[in-house]
């Protein structure tokens, strides 16, 4: 007994070693095909977009073939919703990602569509499902054939043409990037073990940074502008290769990096697959004056790296849809202006540096429909076109962006009235004298406009103009004279403020202060502008231009003291000095006095 005893543990020993052959021998053969994943090319991915190529996933398989081969169902799931093209309908539904067996050259790729799950013609391009927001599914994948059995063999699977939501991920608040991930399961019939299943496909950054600026701030509405300083908008890279080309049908080899919007298009598929336009831009003024015309450049190019961005004619709000024209495009419809460009060629040069993209948007109005003084316009740029579609989507274009713009004052212009404001120091109707005052509208004179070239006005190279002449555009309009001081005789105050009638160009309005009568040989008198009694100052604000005033004091009948003066005419902003009048100058400065 006791021998037997001794016996028990090496029994137990060999009971545990003959079940664990046993186990072993119960394992399915397919544990001896393994796959491992691995991430291809990383790429960048704008932090603005929503349907973003990420690079491929590949999965090297190697192993022995079991009996029957290995037909299985592949899933990705991603850490942030994947947004490739989808055929409609409820999910899960056709997707433009793809998984290839073996990369095959575009002569030999036979591509299964989803729902079909036929693998009799030995299909070697299979479309995937979009099943929910973050998971892409094939299912029955042949990876390996009955045919193989026994065999060692070694495949390359290949998960391509995915995009994603990478706004939905952001920017990171670190030096670090967000990064995209895919995490790969392979199960179904016959299960295949995944190292390394889970892998970065994409890194986020942000991709465009936007500016503007004006070669004038300050416009004066009664000065027409056909050849306006321009608004200089531009489009900068966040990092080379955010700027690319729509991309074409012939990107039919599994692998290569073709920089463009569009994925790997297998023959049949160019309907899921190929993008539906180049990167664009838009830049976005608000506040336009009606009346106010802007005109976009339609055509930039650098020759140097073969970069070409041209203008989108009849593109909607979003800067979805319309045609690539190239062309000059000027809006005028007031309110909310947009404009619209396309990246239409970015070779390898361009991709290998940050680009630098930029447009003049020039403001122009006619002098017989002047936009409204005191306007503010701003603008705003951003990819294009921009969409709140943050999901998979048959019909949202590719690629679209989140709206991450904001109104820059760079890009400002302020539609300052036109106007003159003059001071008469000393006014009286009081103790026995009285004072005539004369306003002249010389806006009308001899001198015409002239158009000459400005190097200053030039911000990028191309050609501008400026106007420049000590000439005039006649205008008209009244002045509001504002008094300052009191009426001596009755201990009264200042009287309120009066508004002439209107002065046309050429005109003169003549008054005396006591009864607002008329002067001899004046064209306009002022009735309404007698002030009898009064003693002060007054500062006239005339709604045009090249106002000039002169005043005359004098005793009654100026019998024994009589003096005049001329106004003098008080600069249009505080923060500026004196200076001459100049056609097309910047804001409203007033002329310097040299007499």
């Amino acid at each position: 007994m006791a021998d037997f005893r001794k016996w028990i543990p090496v029994l137990a020993v060999v009971a545990l070693l003959v079940g664990a052959t046993s186990v072993n021998a119960q394992l399915p053969e397919a544990q001896t095909f393994q796959c491992t994943a691995n991430a291809g090319v990383t790429p960048l991915v704008r932090a603005e977009g929503i349907a973003e190529l990420v690079g491929d996933l590949l999965l090297n398989c190697s192993g022995t073939v079991p009996t029957g081969g290995i037909t299985s169902n592949i899933r990705i799931l991603a850490n942030t919703t994947v947004t490739s093209k989808i055929a409609g309908g409820p999910l899960p539904s056709g997707s433009e990602a793809l998984l290839l067996i073996n990369d095959p050259a575009p002569a030999a790729q036979i591509v299964r569509v989803y729902p079909s799950i036929d693998n009799s013609v030995n299909p070697n391009v299979f479309q995937g499902a979009n099943y929910a927001a973050n998971v892409v599914d094939w299912y029955s994948i042949p990876i390996a054939t009955a045919a193989e059995a026994g065999t060692t063999v070694t495949k390359t699977l290949r998960i391509t043409d995915i995009r994603a939501n990478a706004a939905q991920l952001g920017v990171s608040s670190t030096l670090i990037p967000q990064p995209i991930q895919l995490s790969i399961s392979i199960s179904g019939a016959t299960s295949v073990g995944v190292n390394n299943p889970t892998q970065t496909v994409a890194w986020v950054q942000k991709g465009l940074t936007f500016s503007a600026q004006d070669g004038i701030t300050h416009l004066r509405q009664c000065e027409p502008r056909p050849f306006g300083e321009p608004i200089v908008v531009t489009f900068t890279e966040g990092f080379a290769s955010a700027f690319k080309a729509q991309g074409d049908s012939t990107q039919q080899n599994p692998g290569t990096s073709y920089n463009t919007e569009s994925g790997l298009i297998p023959a049949g598929l160019a309907a899921y697959s190929l993008a539906t336009q180049g990167t664009r831009f838009m830049a976005v003024f608000t506040n336009v004056p009606t009346g106010i015309t802007l005109t976009a450049e339609g055509n930039f190019n650098i020759p140097s790296t073969g970069l070409t961005v041209q203008s989108v004619s009849g593109a909607d709000e979003n800067g979805n849809g319309g045609t690539v024209s190239g062309a000059d495009i000027a809006f005028g419809t007031g309110g909310t202006i947009t404009f619209v460009w396309e990246v239409t060629a970015a070779p390898a040069d361009s991709i290998g540096r940050n680009e630098i993209v930029d447009f003049n948007v020039t403001p122009s109005w006619s002098i017989s429909s002047p936009p409204a003084g005191g306007t503010t316009m701003t603008v705003r740029g951003n990819y294009a076109p921009i969409s709140t579609i943050t999901t998979a989507s048959h019909s949202a274009p590719l690629p679209r962006f989140q709206d991450t713009s904001s109104a820059i004052t760079g890009g400002a212009i302020t539609i300052e009235p036109c106007r003159t404001v003059l001071l008469f120091p000393y006014v009286t109707n009081a103790a026995g004298f009285d004072t005539g005052i004369a306003i002249s509208n010389t806006s009308m004179d001899p001198f015409d406009a002239s158009i000459v070239p400005d190097s200053v006005a030039l911000l990028k190279a191309v050609p501008a103009k400026k106007i420049i002449s000590t000439g005039s555009v006649e205008q008209s309009g009244t002045c509001q004279l504002n008094y300052y001081g009191n009426t001596p005789a009755t201990g009264g105050e200042a009287p309120d403020a009066v508004t002439t009638p209107e002065i046309g160009a050429g005109e003169q309005l003549a008054f005396i202060v006591s009864s607002g009568g008329a002067v001899v040989g004046t064209t306009k008198t002022c009735v309404e502008c007698a002030t009898p009694g009064f003693h002060g100052y007054v500062i006239a604000i005339c709604d045009f231009q090249y106002a000039h005033g002169f005043a005359f004091v004098s005793d009654l009948g100026s019998a024994k003291l009589a003096e005049g003066y001329l106004a003098l005419v008080i600069p249009d902003r505080g923060t500026r000095g004196a200076r001459a009048f100049s056609y097309g100058a910047h804001y409203n400065d007033a002329e310097q006095l040299a007499y």
